[in-house]
């Protein structure tokens, strides 16, 4: 019975997933190609086609793997790419779809929260939006979902390969997104080992993972000096810091001027960009040409490096003399990390479906006239309080899982919105599906709880 409502139910998410898609296409959305050769965080078009590897090695504001899928797409596919890559991220958004049915179900055992939490993220306006951009946004919220659902088999078997198979997509989240990295890594298997237990198996499985992201770290240090996976993180820094400043602030102590910051237009589009390094690879055009083919500011030329040390030397030194302009920053961005994530300032598409966009705001996200989704706080607050509580499971199994959900979300909001202001909702929307996860499990436990103190005690015999 119970696996005759779960088959049912994955086959009405499909029919409203595709339903919904067609209303969208009816609306006006549309696949939006056109980004791709203004993108900032994409390499020469140019580049990905005829010379992948090289710049790839040579990419250093954002990890490759990313550039290396659209690279490998513009080579096989040419000028089928974007209808490819359109079909694959409509795949990608409904595996999410379908994945997060799977975790809710071990979770919580009904199919009714898992329909209802599924049903949430493939018909949120932002999926919608999501996915038809090329951008890693959408990839990443399936990852993590797919790393959620791969620990559970790990974690009920304690196989290498299982284990092999769930770091695998970290190591996937890592090739990607800089705000997945080494420490990232260590701090799963931290979370692991404390939930689990010691397992060889696991770390056996973790292995290659931290291999491969030591060497993404290495990479970085050996050809650019610097530490993390991406050279951009003072420029990001600088929103939060530096954006804050009063014209009155703008000089730090010493008497230094606060640079000029890196002006964007509504497409992304770097306007007025400094390069004042010269390149130390003249022969690396991925490093060296001041311009892509398309005209575009190349923001992975060499000097963009220093250029982004100094705007973290002068975000940290405000920091140090002056925190309260710092705090206006993280204050900004918790609030943008509420919003709804359809209200992404960068969007152009919400607009066509605005019916859409209003119902969910008004019935689903409980949207405040401030712009806050109370659904979103909500579903994070009880996404949190499972970090302390499931170390009260006694089934081990059951509270590491529930400690890399809570802590990977956890880690998400807690370094998205130190070290960035703009983007913040976006960053919440990939760990939509784990929140909407440990919600419901969170409901589901209090529903039985509820039945448990109602229950008619039994006679005591006679």
């Amino acid at each position: 019975m119970k696996r005759r409502h779960h088959i049912t139910a994955l086959l009405t998410l499909a029919f409203l997933f595709a339903a919904s898609r067609l209303w969208a296409y009816g609306e006006g959305v549309r696949f939006q190609a056109g980004e791709f050769p203004i993108f900032m965080h994409f390499l020469d078009p140019m580049l990905l086609e005829h010379d992948l590897l090289e710049s790839s090695l040579y990419l250093h504001m954002n990890p490759p793997l990313f550039n290396l899928f659209l690279g490998g797409f513009l080579k096989l596919f040419g000028a089928a790419s974007f209808q490819v890559i359109q079909i694959c991220y409509l795949l990608v958004s409904f595996a999410a779809g379908f994945l997060l049915y799977i975790l809710i179900a071990a979770l919580t055992s009904s199919a009714a929260l898992s329909f209802l939490g599924a049903s949430f993220f493939v018909l949120s306006p932002a999926s919608v939006l999501w996915e038809n951009r090329i951008f890693y946004t959408t990839p990443l919220a399936f990852l993590l979902v797919l790393s959620a659902v791969l620990l559970r088999g790990a974690l009920h078997t304690d196989r290498g390969s299982r284990w092999l198979a769930f770091f695998t997509c970290i190591a996937v989240l890592c090739g990607i997104a800089a705000m997945f990295n080494l420490v990232y890594v260590l701090l799963v298997i931290a979370v692991l080992w404390l939930g689990f237990g010691r397992s060889r198996a696991m770390l056996w499985g973790a292995l290659p993972c931290i291999l491969f992201v030591g060497l993404l770290h290495c990479k970085n240090l050996l050809l650019f000096d610097i530490y993390s996976t991406s050279s951009w993180l003072g420029c990001n820094l600088s929103r939060v810091v530096l954006h804050q400043l009063q014209p009155s602030e703008k000089v730090l102590p010493g008497g230094e001027a606060v640079l000029p910051l890196p002006a964007f237009d509504q497409e992304m589009k770097v306007v007025e960009p400094a390069y004042s390094s010269e390149c130390p690879y003249p022969e690396i055009a991925a490093l060296c040409s001041r311009t892509k083919s398309t005209g575009q500011p190349n923001l992975n030329h060499y000097s963009m490096i220093p250029l982004c040390a100094a705007y973290l030397r002068q975000s940290l030194s405000v920091i140090l003399n002056s925190p309260e302009v710092y705090m206006r920053g993280l204050s900004t961005a918790w609030r943008l990390y509420f919003a709804p994530a359809h209200k992404y300032p960068y969007f152009s598409q919400d607009q066509l479906i605005g019916a859409a966009t209003s119902f969910f705001d008004r019935f689903i996200l409980l949207t405040t006239a401030g712009g806050l989704s109370l659904t979103a706080l909500l579903l994070f607050i009880l996404t949190v309080a499972s970090i302390p509580l499931s170390l009260f499971i006694a089934e081990r199994k059951m509270r590491a899982l529930l400690l890399f959900i809570g802590v990977t979300v956890l880690y998400v909001a807690a370094v998205g919105n130190a070290l960035e202001v703009g983007e913040n909702n976006r960053f919440r929307f990939t760990t939509d599906p784990l929140s909407t996860a440990a919600g419901l499990y969170a409901v589901a436990r209090l529903i039985r709880l509820s039945k448990s103190r109602h229950e008619p005690k039994s006679r005591q015999p006679t």
